[in-house]
């Protein structure tokens, strides 16, 4: 299919044989709000619940929502849905680009949306422990997704969570228990990276063409 297509449907895969257990398709209309949601990156499987980032372009409101989704492991019963962030569109505007992976920590996940939000959810609810707002100027706009070794997922160390910003500008070193901005630098001194990584107690910051 096209790298463009969205992706709408989330299956479930036996581990051992791979055979299909099952599948949750957002256009199936048993979730009227996400009729018109698709699904954006990887999902992650947190004790016993699937999550996944979806975003849901409304062209009759004109508004773009990126939503979290969780669902149960075993019945693919849908658990909750969190609106993380929102924006109006313009017409004819384009899709914004995709939001950052997800990263897993003590029951919990970490999400940064490129509508200019970090926030950690908890994986068995959906409840919000904390959302920090980050604005973001100049909205990325791209159709396909990115590059698997282009796609984002915030860094833990042993006491920080490092993230880059929505807007991409800067790198935030974040408390992950509250969000609160510990430090923070210019993504240029890192050469503009399109990911981050933890190695030991080094910060490694990746671009097209260095380390």
């Amino acid at each position: 299919s096209s790298p463009f297509a969205p992706e709408r449907a989330l299956v479930g895969l036996d581990p051992e044989t791979g055979a299909e257990r099952g599948r949750v398709v957002l256009s199936d209309g048993l979730d009227p709000e996400l009729t018109e949601a698709r699904l954006a990156g990887p999902p992650v499987l947190v004790e016993g619940v699937v999550v996944v980032v979806a975003i849901e372009n409304d062209q009759t409101k004109r508004t773009l929502v990126h939503h979290l989704l969780g669902y149960d492991a075993h019945s693919g019963e849908r658990l909750w849905a969190t609106p993380l962030a929102s924006t109006g569109l313009r017409p004819y505007s384009e899709l914004l680009s995709p939001s950052d992976g997800l990263a897993t920590i003590a029951g919990d996940v970490v999400h940064v949306t490129t509508l200019g939000a970090v926030a950690r959810v908890e994986a068995r609810t959906g409840r919000l422990r904390w959302v920090r707002e980050d604005p973001v100027a100049d909205r990325p706009r791209v159709g396909a997704p990115p590059a698997p070794w282009r796609f984002q997922v915030p860094a833990l160390t042993a006491s920080r969570l490092v993230v880059l910003a929505p807007g991409r500008r800067e790198v935030l070193s974040l408390d992950p228990d509250d969000g609160t901005l510990r430090a923070s630098a210019r993504a240029q001194r890192f050469d503009s990276p399109h990911t981050l990584h933890v190695v030991g107690d080094t910060l490694v910051a990746v671009t097209d063409r260095r380390l």
